[in-house]
């Protein structure tokens, strides 16, 4: 078994900043210091642009405990087997949620360094829950495996306003920011802006280098660092690491008819009149408790951004991805990935899905032709039985949602470098990966499903070690994390993706980490009993969905793509509508 964690853990540790001061951190082991909940800006009001913190009062200098985090549904830990021990209670404070917690090898703040790599997470959680705060997602262990492997890095990770509080938008918003000449929308982007300008200003004092900035997160906080590389900002890290999330799974909304529709309706909830002149005014005054119970009474799974003119030029989506990507000069390399199983976290919201309303669905939107190849490339068809069925719409929606523009995103943006034979000023190394690892936990719904979507987090930052059952398990848990740092300090974590051999790290719990050409791993699928990359299926449906973008009504195409498209067909519950009557 792997050892208790030190006793020595958790002692104060006095340290003085070169620009923000006198600090107060904690030493999470003999060689690791963190330094819990720095503020990097606050917020003005309500669905206002926050505004960065350069100059910490003599009570935020005193980083020994974890701070809030933005109001938001409560998360179990279930999935990860419970509470860790010692796991702090959440606080929630909508005006002093923007924090961030830096953790850095000790030598280094003693010496007075500031050459290491740096690596910034960005946490998930559909934009609409998520915090730094988490035990599992704690990265004090990642820090000492980075010293231990004589690589030091300083690990920093960061909170951002999440549901309406980060992702309203509304013909109100624009007219306000107007007044104040600020952007109208997507606070929690701009907050993630902000951490990243602040990291840039001051990690210097931490050991860590400005200039060798490595990001990475995984689901709507991988999403979120694509959306960066989409936008006007100017560089805000220098390699990345997209885990689950493209700007297609998360495309902004681009219709600001569909964000009043949603602002209205939480006007009626908080029994605001949608007529009133100060209608914004009356929704900054409510209760914040009130607007988290709207997510859920108003069935508000999903806050997407919204392609705001100033924040994105060009709007990212499926059809742009790969153009903005190339364009993007700012980072030199990129590791891009999926879970091979992502469409399980949905089962028990599809389950309940009429097989024959869901071909009418896709039928409506794409044609019979389209539909029925790209339906049957994943074996749905009428008649099939419901086991089937479920397991199939399971797999069609992981799909739709991540993987397949994880795929075309890396593929078609490998191709182009070939075709151009030449390497440009914004050329990008790309790294390929694919998870199927097993849930190890008894007392999670996961339990025994292999590459089912967030799974990373369950062994990259080693924070789960003891709880696994067998040292295979920490052994890649452990590989994991020294991977993703070897990316980091500039060294390749295994081959890169090329156009003719198009290899990719697969990661099972059996077989750890592997490294094939596509010819290998569709070889080596025959004998998988979870079958491996849907390679086929993926090019069918970027064929499909290329055959219709010159269509008039192709924003109809893009919201079948992403986070979007899963609404919609989660949408698709009961019986076929009885036909005349569509």
């Amino acid at each position: 078994m792997a050892s208790e964690l030190p006793d020595f853990r958790n002692e104060e540790f006095s340290f003085t900043h070169v620009g923000l001061g006198s600090l107060t951190g904690i030493t999470r082991s003999a060689s690791v210091i963190q330094f819990r909940s720095i503020p990097y800006a606050r917020i003005p009001m309500r669905f206002r642009q926050s505004v960065a913190i350069d100059v910490l009062e003599s009570h935020e200098r005193k980083c020994t405990a974890f701070g809030a985090s933005c109001p938001q549904v409560p998360q179990t830990s279930e999935p990860f087997g419970g509470p860790l021990p010692a796991e702090c209670e959440m606080v929630y404070d909508e005006q002093g949620c923007l924090n961030l917690t830096v953790t850095a090898p000790r030598e280094a703040l003693e010496a007075g360094m500031s050459n290491l790599p740096v690596m910034v997470h960005v946490h998930g959680g559909g934009f609409s829950v998520g915090s730094h705060i988490n035990s599992v997602r704690d990265t004090y262990r990642m820090v000492e495996q980075s010293i231990s492997d004589g690589t030091p890095v300083v690990i920093i990770s960061i909170n951002y306003r999440v549901n309406w509080l980060g992702f309203l938008a509304c013909q109100d918003l624009l007219d306000d920011a107007a007044s104040i000449k600020a952007p109208p929308f997507n606070f929690g982007l701009h907050d993630q802006r902000t951490a990243f300008f602040w990291i840039q200003r001051h990690i210097g004092g931490f050991g860590g280098d400005k200039t060798n900035i490595t990001a990475f997160g995984e689901s709507a906080g991988s999403a979120s660092l694509s959306l960066h590389l989409c936008s006007n900002t100017s560089p805000l890290f220098k390699r990345v690491v997209l885990q689950s999330g493209t700007p297609a799974t998360a495309a902004p909304e681009t219709n600001l008819a569909v964000k009043n529709e949603q602002y209205g309706r939480l006007l009626s909830y908080c029994g605001i009149d949608r007529n009133a002149t100060d209608r914004l005014e009356l929704l900054r005054n409510i209760p914040v408790g009130k607007l988290v119970k709207a997510i859920g009474d108003l069935r508000m799974g999903l806050f997407t951004p919204f392609a705001e003119e100033g924040l994105f030029p060009i709007p990212p989506n499926y059809f742009t991805q790969v153009e903005l990507f190339e364009k993007c000069s700012w980072i030199t390399n990129a590791i891009i990935g999926d879970c091979s199983y992502e469409g399980y976290l949905f089962a028990e919201a599809l389950k309940h899905i009429d097989l024959e309303r869901l071909v009418l669905h896709f039928e409506q939107k794409l044609g019979k032709s389209n539909a029925t190849r790209l339906l049957s490339t994943y074996g749905i068809e009428r008649g099939l039985d419901k086991n089937l069925f479920w397991t199939r719409l399971n797999t069609l929606a992981g799909d739709l949602t991540f993987s397949q523009s994880t795929h075309s995103l890396t593929n078609s943006y490998a191709r182009n470098q070939k075709q151009q034979q030449q390497e440009s000023s914004s050329h990008k190394t790309i790294y390929r990966y694919s998870l199927e690892l097993r849930n190890p936990f008894p007392g999670s719904i996961f339990y025994g499903v292999a590459g089912h979507h967030f799974i990373e987090l369950l062994f990259q930052f080693q924070t789960l070690k003891e709880r696994y059952p067998t040292d295979r398990l920490r052994a890649i848990s452990t590989e994991f994390s020294q991977r993703l740092i070897k990316f980091a300090v500039g060294e390749a974590p295994w081959s890169s993706y090329e156009a003719e051999e198009q290899r990719i790290a697969v990661v099972s719990s059996r077989d750890g980490w592997q490294v094939y050409t596509r010819e290998e791993d569709v070889r080596q699928a025959l004998l998988c009993e979870d079958g491996g990359r849907r390679y086929d299926a993926w090019e069918v449906m970027e064929e499909v969905w290329s055959a219709l973008k010159t269509r008039p009504d192709k924003e109809e195409i893009i919201r079948m793509v992403g986070m979007e498209g899963l609404e919609g067909l989660i949408g698709l519950l009961g019986p076929p509508p009885e036909k005349g009557k569509e």
